[in-house]
């Protein structure tokens, strides 16, 4: 009685190229499954979007677009939508 083995090969899933953000950086190269790259915001930026995201098997890249925002705009944002008590 013989066996047989089925060996099947599949190319790697490729997610695709992911944009550095503007004022950051990315850290990663390789875009297929199961890799990650990480970004990360310059001095005086803070880190919008997820700071790790990783190929998934089906091509997608797991979470959200990272975007690097000014510190000074974020300020900005929280005091535009902040109560301001008066004492």
């Amino acid at each position: 009685m013989s066996q047989h083995i089925a060996i099947s090969f599949s190319t790697a899933k490729d997610c695709g190229i992911l944009s550095v953000p503007l004022n950051g950086s990315l850290t990663g190269s390789e875009t297929t499954f199961p890799n990650e790259v990480t970004f990360s915001c310059d001095d005086g930026f803070i880190l919008n979007g997820s700071s790790v995201r990783r190929c998934l098997s089906d091509g997608s890249w797991s979470g959200i677009q990272t975007f690097c925002e000014g510190e000074l705009a974020v300020m900005k944002d929280y005091l535009l939508n902040s109560e301001i008590i008066a004492i």
